[in-house]
């Protein structure tokens, strides 16, 4: 409550000047804010580039609108972060109300115009099923933007060991570099052997095994995760 004085002398007619605002909170910390303060916290532990991307998407995606969540997610590893179970074991141990979700007990707000329930009232109330659709939302946003600027890359840096047209199994061709898809690329680099340094191959395996998973809608195990890091550090540094 505020009291305002008003000066006696002053002519002010308070019913035509009253008035009453309401403003609205819900909706305000988003992704965004998420993602720096899950990203502040990765930066502090040197991670490389790819470890760093994905670690800051998942934490954001996960907490959402959780603020302090996020930034408590930014300090785990990849492998605590994609693994379900592993990170339902890291929300139990907080602290959550178990009250039904809602917006004034911290369980519950709006992003992106849809409403949304905190990972931690979630892992609580075995929702395990969202918590692994954010992973997957998480893992989408970064791999598949990857798969796709490395895919037209490796093609070209191996453009002269790549005989065009390019036929695939079920006969059609394929007559430009960028139109190869990874699997395209998958089977090229496999039959041009050792023109391709040992690491790519291996990491374009990779690449196409994750696209696969993701185009399921599943979750990128963390198996498979790891080598896509390893992979993608190594291919930076073949010749």
């Amino acid at each position: 409550m505020m009291l305002v004085e008003i000066d006696a002398g002053f002519d002010l007619d308070l019913a035509a000047e009253a008035s009453l605002s309401t403003h609205f909170y819900r909706g305000v910390v988003d992704r965004l804010d998420c993602a720096v303060a899950a990203s502040e916290s990765a930066r502090d532990r040197g991670l490389d580039p790819l470890r760093h991307e994905l670690t800051v998407a998942l934490a954001a995606e996960i907490a959402l609108f959780d603020h302090e969540l996020a930034s408590d997610l930014g300090n785990l590893r990849l492998d605590e972060l994609a693994n379900s179970a592993a990170l339902a074991g890291f929300l139990s141990e907080r602290p959550s109300c178990v009250e039904p979700a809602a917006w004034h007990n911290g369980t519950a707000d709006d992003v992106g115009g849809r409403p949304e329930r905190s990972a931690v009232w979630l892992s609580r109330n075995g929702c395990h099923e969202e918590i692994k659709r954010r992973i997957w939302r998480a893992q989408l946003g970064v791999i598949l933007p990857l798969v796709e600027r490395d895919r037209l890359e490796i093609a070209r840096r191996f453009s002269r060991s790549i005989s065009l047209p390019f036929v695939r199994g079920d006969g059609t061709e394929v007559e430009r570099l960028e139109d190869f898809e990874i699997g395209d690329l998958k089977r090229a680099i496999d039959r041009i052997g050792r023109a391709a340094p040992p690491s790519i191959s291996p990491y374009v395996k990779t690449l196409y095994d994750c696209r696969n998973f993701l185009a399921h809608q599943e979750c990128v195990p963390t198996e498979k995760l790891t080598a896509l890091v390893e992979g993608w550090r190594a291919s930076r540094s073949a010749p």
